[in-house]
């Protein structure tokens, strides 16, 4: 790994071979990389029915979304982390030159679930909608990390990259002759990612072939990520 080091030395002569005085400064950089896995994750289930007849339509859409929330209750899912919403109702002109112009109607909704990644659990869900009793159902979905789970990779990556820079701040006090004598000043800079999102989009879950693994999000998708943090450290230093 390439390191930077920046040597600020404040003293009365500009020359940098100049012995350094009490009020210098030394600045280093340190790094840290740790490999967490996502432990939550956001399901979204789009459901869209189709008549002839509007009321129908909803009719249906109301059946299935209701039906699906619940089996996700039974199942344990809990109650406040199902959202039903983006009620919407569009009308769909079709024509043909032997009939006359008719119209249908397209009901949908969707349902978001945020839960604790549970492949069991996401098996389950999966396996009821590809059992035949829905249709014209599709699932996106977004995992990430928890609360608690960001807290404590940050401690990590900050306590990582802190003892690094103070590595780099030795080394360097060391072939310099000089004494570390203190901290002036912390920053960072992390790309500590928190959200990693699905692209798979499963149209008519029911016919879907079924992931390797038997779940909704396969294999390649709970893999670790590699999140890093920086800092950048003022020591002061003094012969």
């Amino acid at each position: 790994m390439k390191k930077h080091f920046f040597l600020l030395l404040f003293v009365t002569c500009a020359a940098f071979a100049q012995t350094p005085k009490t009020g210098s400064e030394l600045v280093a950089e340190g790094k840290a990389k740790v490999k967490v896995k996502p432990d939550v994750v956001t399901l979204k289930v789009d459901v869209r029915k189709r008549n002839d007849v509007e009321a129908e339509a909803l009719k249906a859409l109301n059946t299935e979304t209701t039906a699906l929330k619940q089996y996700l209750v039974k199942s344990g899912v809990p109650d406040k982390a199902i959202k039903i919403a983006e009620y919407s109702v569009s009308s769909n002109d079709r024509y043909n030159s032997s009939a006359p112009e008719k119209k249908s109607y397209t009901a949908s909704a969707s349902l978001t679930i945020e839960m604790q990644l549970d492949n069991k659990l996401l098996d389950m869900v999966y396996t009821e909608l590809q059992s035949g009793k829905y249709q014209d159902v599709s699932v996106n979905y977004t995992t990430g990390l928890s609360e608690e789970l960001q807290k404590a990779t940050s401690v990590k990556l900050l306590e990582k990259a802190i003892a690094d820079a103070r590595a780099n701040a030795d080394n360097m006090a060391k072939a310099l002759g000089v004494n570390i004598s203190g901290v002036k000043s912390i920053s960072k800079s992390g790309n500590n990612e928190r959200y990693y999102r699905g692209s798979k989009s499963y149209e008519y879950v029911s016919r879907s072939p079924r992931y390797m693994d038997g779940t909704v999000l396969g294999n390649t998708e709970l893999t670790e990520k590699e999140v890093e943090e920086e800092v950048t450290i003022i020591y002061e230093i003094s012969k």
